[in-house]
């Protein structure tokens, strides 16, 4: 069977789903909680970047942040793959019930020129806590896996350094590089996506924010991404 681009894509954009997170210091440990006040209906939609957060040529919309959907996403990764490391397949699966009782609120940032980086953040409530991402760290530090009528799929998962004067209670920050090496029956070039992902704990509040960039020879932004995680870091813990 013939695969095409967006077969590729959908495999692409799944592991982006997944983030297995690494343990990084470089942020302040503050001892903070969330207050309660009068709040509008959603509270966390406020702790959000918004357009003009991000640079000139971006367009924000309402990010993905269906609990339901990414735990499915997060299923069909564990259970469409041939993963070489079974425990890490284990784990992985584990975290499905996590994802799907969380509460997200998010938006996604997407660039005029599609070569340039895209971004989300999303705001969790009762999701995966940073422990449960370095468990899943100390077994998924590299894995391979065959995809059936796609080909070798390849995941290295690399700790990257905080941005400075982040001020959370706990923060982590890694860098996700995913090649997939197409089956010859695909017909298809090898792909390569890469992501950065940031967490910051405030409280019972987690924010995630991610940077994302496709192509052999594309690199992240590792200066752009630390003044935005940085900012939406502060944004919503001004909220707190």
């Amino acid at each position: 069977m013939k695969l095409g681009a967006v077969d590729l894509q959908r495999v692409l954009g799944i592991f982006a789903l997944i983030v297995l997170a690494f343990a990084s210091a470089s942020c302040g440990v503050t001892g903070r909680s969330v207050e309660t006040s009068s709040a509008p209906r959603n509270p966390d939609q406020a702790r959000l970047l918004g357009q003009n957060d991000f640079p000139p040529g971006y367009t924000t919309s309402p990010g993905n942040v269906d609990s339901a959907e990414r735990a499915r996403s997060q299923s069909d990764l564990v259970n469409g793959r041939v993963n070489k490391n079974a425990a890490c397949a284990k784990l992985t699966a584990d975290q499905v019930p996590l994802i799907a009782k969380s509460q997200r609120t998010g938006v996604v940032a997407i660039p005029k020129r599609p070569d340039d980086a895209r971004y989300s953040e999303t705001i969790i409530r009762n999701g995966q806590t940073l422990d449960d991402q370095r468990a899943l760290a100390e077994v998924c530090r590299s894995a391979v896996s065959m995809v059936p009528g796609v080909g070798e799929t390849l995941e290295k998962y690399t700790v990257v350094p905080a941005p400075l004067g982040i001020d959370a209670d706990d923060c982590l920050v890694i860098q996700i590089d995913v090649t997939t090496d197409p089956s010859p029956s695909s017909g298809e070039a090898p792909r390569r996506r890469q992501t950065v992902v940031g967490f910051a704990q405030l409280g019972n509040v987690q924010v995630e924010f991610y940077q994302e960039v496709d192509g052999l020879g594309a690199a992240p932004d590792t200066a752009q991404f630390n003044e935005l995680f940085a900012k939406a870091v502060r944004r919503a813990s001004r909220l707190q």
